[in-house]
Order: structure tokens, then C-alpha cells, then sequence
């Protein structure tokens, strides 16, 4: 399957026969088609400006997402890639934010990509050979640590953003622009070229630093042990061997 000029084109390489799909006389939900995979339940899922439609080769249908999964509406998602992963999950790229289907279960879950709460438009997915997924937003690459219950089909997440200052090109990436080198590395495209980086060798840090303190000043001014703060000694040790500090309720 492809698309030319809008729609959605079929090729038979033994007949040389081409069926086209269009919106409005099958169920293609767009004939802005921009994402097209092909399942390992041997169908082809095919993303929409306007939702998913899906391909059953044995029939030779096009059906709505929601006519073989009820309960999942894809209707009016604006998709910019669609994703299968090693789980069989389909991660959705969309205009508002990304999405992950589980069909065995039939659940959609959001998944919170910013601190800020803000959904916006997921440009490319792909999973690494960890079981990671990446993603990227804007000029940022999203790694997102996943942990999935078969049984249940509960899905819980880490995520950890990269940006320009861990390297990356200070630019907004390409759609769908991922590909994973037979090594592991991983390979995304921007507007000023390419970032390569292998995701076995990326580590961050989940332990919080202890805090320790260091000095103490009381407006603008330093305190050090021992030293007298109109008329009295603030803290009589240094700060590092557990001081016990004493303020006065009426100082301003």
C-alpha cells in the first residue's frame, strides 16, 4: 500500500493491478494519508489526518478503526505516524500529543510527554532494542521507559527528555524521520542534518542528590559560626556539623 496525489494506492506486483481507496467512497477517514503499517496481525493500519482506517488483506476491506475495535474511536485524530512495538501496542503520533493503543485490552492511554501538561505535535516514533521507546517533539527526543502488563494490559512509563544542550541539533526534527542502524544505534533527521546515538549507552540518573548545606545568610549579609547578629550568635556550629539555628520571630 502507498499513497500518490491523495488517498490510498494498492499494488499487486503479480497482477500489476492498482485499487485506489479514496475518502468518501470507502472508509478511508482522509485521503491526507500518513502513516501506513502493517501489523503482525496481518493488517494495515493506515493514519489519517482525520483517524485510522484498517486494511484486512483477506477481505480486501477498508473498515473504521472503531468497526473492529469497539470502544476505540481514532475518529478525527489527526495522526502523524502510527507504530507497532515489540508488545503489539500501536503508538500514535498525533497533533495532540501521543497515544498508545492496546487492542487486546481495548485501551487508549495518553501518555504525558512534558512537565507542563501541554499535548503538541508528535513528529516520529521508535523503539530501540532495549524495549525503549523514543520519540520526538519538536527539537526534543523523548526516551520513554515502558512497563507493561500482558495480563492486565496496565501500562506505566518513565520519560526523560533531551534537547540541545545534551547535543542534539538546536532544530525541529523531521516527521517520521527515525532509523535504527544493525547495530542499535538510532538515527533521527532535522532540519540541519542528523543526530546518531546509541540508547545502550545514554543513562540517567533516578537517584535524588542529598541535599547538604553550605552557608547562611541573612539578607545579604554571610553568618558564620559563632558570630553575633545583633547581640546574639545565630548558630554556633558550622552548618555541615548539624547546626541548630535560632530566629527571632520579630526580626524583619
Amino acid at each position: 500500500c502507498g499513497t500518490l496525489g491523495g488517498g490510498l494506492f494498492m499494488y499487486d506486483p503479480s497482477t500489476g493491478e492498482v485499487v485506489s481507496y479514496k475518502n468518501g467512497t470507502t472508509e478511508l477517514l482522509s485521503n491526507y494519508v500518513m502513516s501506513v503499517v502493517l501489523s503482525r496481525d496481518k493488517r494495515v493500519y493506515i493514519g489519517t489526518s482525520y483517524g485510522i482506517s484498517v486494511y484486512d488483506p483477506k477481505s480486501g476491506k477498508l473498515k473504521r478503526f472503531r468497526d473492529l475495535f469497539p470502544g476505540i474511536d481514532t475518529y478525527r485524530w489527526k495522526v502523524s505516524q502510527i507504530y507497532e512495538d515489540s508488545r503489539g501496542l500501536l503508538w500514535v503520533g498525533t497533533s495532540n500529543g501521543l497515544k498508545v493503543i492496546d487492542r487486546v485490552h481495548g485501551k487508549v492511554q495518553e501518555i504525558k510527554l512534558n512537565d507542563d501538561g501541554k499535548q503538541r505535535y508528535v513528529l516520529g516514533i521508535t523503539q530501540d532494542n532495549g524495549g525503549s521507546m523514543w520519540v520526538s517533539e519538536g527539537a526534543m527526543l523523548i526516551n520513554i521507559k515502558v512497563g507493561y502488563d500482558e495480563k492486565t494490559g496496565n501500562l506505566n512509563v518513565v520519560t526523560h527528555a533531551y534537547d540541545n544542550r545534551d547535543g542534539l541539533m538546536e532544530c525541529d526534527f523531521n516527521q517520521r524521520s527515525f532509523g535504527k542502524l544493525p547495530d542499535g544505534e538510532i538515527v533521527v533527521g532535522g532540519l540541519y542534518g542528523l543526530n546518531r546515538f546509541s540508547p545502550s549507552e545514554m543513562k540517567f540518573n533516578m537517584i535524588h542528590p542529598r541535599v547538604v548545606f553550605t552557608d547562611l545568610y541573612m539578607g545579604s549579609r554571610l553568618v558564620r559560626p559563632g558570630e553575633e547578629v545583633d547581640g546574639r550568635v545565630v548558630m554556633k556550629n558550622g552548618l555541615a556539623d548539624g547546626a541548630e539555628i535560632e530566629f527571632s520571630q520579630n526580626r524583619k
